[in-house]
């Protein structure tokens, strides 16, 4: 409504602008906007209404809008009946903003020309500006009964009356407009909106069956049609209608969209899948909806196998249509790693990471999938690339930390666990992350006193963290250092996790470096059960021999050996069967 209405004011001044003009030669007249009132002859004032009038036309068009209301209310003091003069100024006002000020001006040129639509058409919208919908409700009624029952202003009647909160009135409006013009679009959507929100579900529909019979070929309004009917539970009815559309034009996508919400919802899962997969083959539907597409069906990748290869097929087809778009290798990337194929995911988001500007949730991802497969060199490579990029990032600081220190490049990862440590300040839980590593790194330089520290500060925040509880109380009792502690610590961990291996190694071996050789072998026979591991079966081996079963002891080095990954000692053990330390 808004729109007309706009190029009708900008048309009007100039028509004003023409009127007054071809006046300006008359020495006494009264045109239709009334720039005369025949009771002046030329010359009787020092400037003329005409030229006062066309005055204040150039300068409105020149955008000078004091100057022109100026000008305008000259020709009223001139000539109090000029409407044309009050409504140049209603006009000026109102697109100003100046509602309250426009209403007087308005109604001044509609009660001196009650027949000139354009006046009533100010006025209106001025009412409407107001948000006195009833008032303007009453200016396009008078107008449409008096000056013109143009359709245009009966679409703008309903308009004011849905504004009016009067769907009712605004349903018989429709209904005007129908008997003259005809079944149309335009108007039957407008009234299926009000009677869903009148609650007439079945009135909607039957309005919409009319128009899809009048339009039987029109794939557009069938498309509303059935979505009216889906979004109201009416899914079997949708169903047909979106299979009809299919017939007249296979390769429409909303209807295979439709279909799929529909098989969706009853469960048939596959089958949903199979109606995307028809959208993602068609060339003619834009990169953002496939990538929608394929993004809300990941989760159903674990549902099952046959599911898991369609989407994936359906991956490797969008990504062989956008080979040059960063955003399909992320996402086919994101499709395997959900399938679990972590090594093709890698290949993907490596893909991806090619392009210009990769964004940091990508190398993110890069780096999570290479710490999961322990591909440290991989990992310490791409974080050193990601740093570059994203140097203030924690988690890639975390990254490459936590790979520096798989290296034993112990420095390198504490200058890094260090920063990071310092930009997540805010985030508790990774705040314990990079404290937790920093413990073992100090630790491998012989910070002990900075390696203790960093325990502490993750055990101050959370208690029972058990990187910290496992490693401080073990790197304790290696040095021989605070026995008890370590032995708390060691014990709260085994309470916590009685069938971790690793943990029950750490528990034996405190108690072993406390000479509580006995309480020790029931830890790690326990451990060795779980998990018979070298460092474990070596601990085994070492506490066999405080007891005197020399032989035990020898049986489990000798083991320890066949597993790999002894300690320096392992080989002299075996070879001299005595213990070293």
């Amino acid at each position: 409504m808004k729109s007309r209405l706009f190029i009708l004011f900008l048309l009007f001044p100039a028509l004003l602008c023409w009127q007054s003009v071809s006046l300006f030669s008359q020495e006494k007249t009264k045109g239709k906007f009334g720039f005369f009132n025949g009771s002046k002859e030329k010359g009787e004032f020092p400037l003329e209404e005409n030229t006062l009038f066309v005055e204040g036309m150039r300068e409105y068009m020149l955008g000078n809008f004091n100057s022109a209301i100026n000008y305008f209310e000259k020709v009223i003091q001139q000539n109090s009946k000029n409407d044309a003069a009050y409504y140049q100024i209603g006009l000026i006002l109102f697109s100003q903003g100046f509602y309250n000020n426009a209403l007087p001006y308005a109604q001044n040129a509609i009660s001196l020309d009650n027949r000139n639509e354009y006046y009533y058409q100010l006025l209106s919208n001025v009412y409407e500006a107001l948000l006195q919908f009833p008032d303007a409700i009453k200016i396009i009624k008078k107008l449409i009964e008096e000056v013109s029952a143009s359709e245009e202003y009966l679409f703008e009647l309903a308009g004011l009356y849905l504004y009016n909160s009067q769907p009712e009135e605004a349903l018989k409006t429709y209904n005007q407009i129908e008997k003259k013009i005809g079944l149309t679009p335009e108007v039957s959507l407008q009234k299926q909106k009000i009677f869903l929100q009148l609650n007439r579900l079945d009135d909607a529909i039957i309005t919409g069956e009319k128009l899809i019979e009048k339009f039987p070929a029109e794939t557009d309004l069938l498309v509303k049609h059935a979505f009216l009917l889906f979004t109201n539970s009416r899914h079997e009815q949708a169903k047909v209608v979106y299979q009809k559309i299919l017939e007249i034009e296979p390769s429409n996508h909303l209807a295979h969209l439709g279909l799929s919400e529909i098989y969706r919802g009853k469960g048939e899962f596959y089958n949903a899948c199979k109606e995307l997969e028809k959208v993602i083959i068609n060339q003619q539907v834009d990169f953002e909806t496939k990538e929608r597409i394929l993004y809300n069906n990941l989760s159903f990748i674990t549902v099952d196998d046959s599911l898991r290869d369609l989407i994936l097929s359906m991956g490797e087809t969008f990504v062989n249509q956008y080979l040059d778009n960063p955003r399909s290798h992320t996402l086919y990337g994101d499709l395997l790693y959900r399938a679990k194929r972590n090594d093709d995911a890698l290949k993907s988001y490596l893909t991806a990471s090619q392009f210009k500007n990769p964004p940091f949730q990508l190398w993110q991802q890069i780096l999570l999938i290479e710490s999961e497969l322990n591909r440290i060199d991989d990992l310490l490579n791409h974080s050193e690339q990601a740093i570059e990029l994203y140097p203030n990032h924690p988690i890639i600081l975390l990254f490459n930390g936590n790979a520096n220190l798989q290296k034993k490049n112990y420095k390198k990862a504490i200058k890094s666990l260090e920063r990071g440590a310092k930009l997540s300040s805010g985030d508790i839980q990774l705040f314990i992350q990079f404290y937790s590593l920093l413990g073992d790194a100090y630790n491998g330089t012989k910070m002990h006193e900075e390696s203790d520290s960093a325990y502490e500060t993750v055990l101050r925040f959370e208690r029972d963290n058990a990187h910290a509880l496992n490693n401080y109380s073990y790197f304790l009792s290696l040095r021989g250092k605070n026995l008890e502690k370590a032995e708390e610590m060691g014990r709260r961990l085994v309470e916590y996790y009685p069938d971790n291996s690793t943990y029950l190694d750490t528990y034996g071996w405190i108690l072993y470096k406390m000479q509580n050789y006995e309480k020790a072998k029931q830890f790690l026979e326990k451990a060795v059960s779980h998990s018979p591991n070298s460092v474990i079966v070596e601990h085994l081996g070492d506490i066999l021999f405080r007891l005197n079963d020399k032989e035990g002891a020898f049986e489990y080095w000798l083991k320890a050996k066949q597993l790999g990954n002894g300690s320096e000692f392992l080989d002299k053990k075996i070879s001299t069967r005595l213990l070293y330390e």
